[in-house]
């Protein structure tokens, strides 16, 4: 894959992800839903951007949101799988959640009041756990929430997280 070239679908990466659709993008890369080819699941694979320069400082944040986000077992916090490099091509491998963004859902109109209080609080308990941890996420948006078809949330995206004392 050359540095200015879009991944394709049927791509695989490390030998056990193969890419199949494209989910999104944001700051550092673009997420793909893909099939875990040995354990024959789906999983989320964040791909670091292919057509940006890769620096140490980029690279360190990349590194850094898988760190943050393995670093707390939560039932609202997005499980990491793997962080690796494929062919030159920095990835995280993550649960996949089947839903939509609390951003989309606003967007199709006004959450119902039962729902929202649901979402806040599933919301504050994750960041709850994080701080405990010493972890700021620092980027909390609706686009970094994803609401799974099944009712839970889930906060995605540490890339900007901070580490405290």
């Amino acid at each position: 894959m050359g540095a200015a070239a879009a991944p394709a679908p049927n791509l695989v990466l490390a030998g056990r992800y193969r890419l199949e659709t494209r989910l999104g993008g944001g700051g550092m890369g673009a997420i793909w839903r893909a099939e875990h080819l040995i354990l024959k699941a789906p999983v989320a694979v964040k791909l670091l951007k292919p057509d940006r320069t890769i620096d140490g400082e980029t690279r360190q944040r990349f590194v850094q949101e898988a760190r943050a986000a393995s670093a707390l077992n939560h039932p609202h916090i997005i499980t990491i799988y793997e962080i690796g490099q494929s062919d030159g091509v920095d990835f995280i491998a993550m649960e996949y959640v089947a839903g939509s963004t609390l951003a989309h859902l606003i967007g199709r109109g006004r959450l119902n009041i039962s729902a929202a209080l649901g979402y806040a609080v599933q919301i504050a308990d994750a960041l709850a756990t994080a701080h405990a941890a010493g972890i700021l996420h620092r980027d909390l948006k609706p686009a970094n929430i994803m609401v799974s078809d099944k009712g839970p949330l889930k906060v995605l995206d540490f890339g900007l997280a901070k580490l405290t004392d």
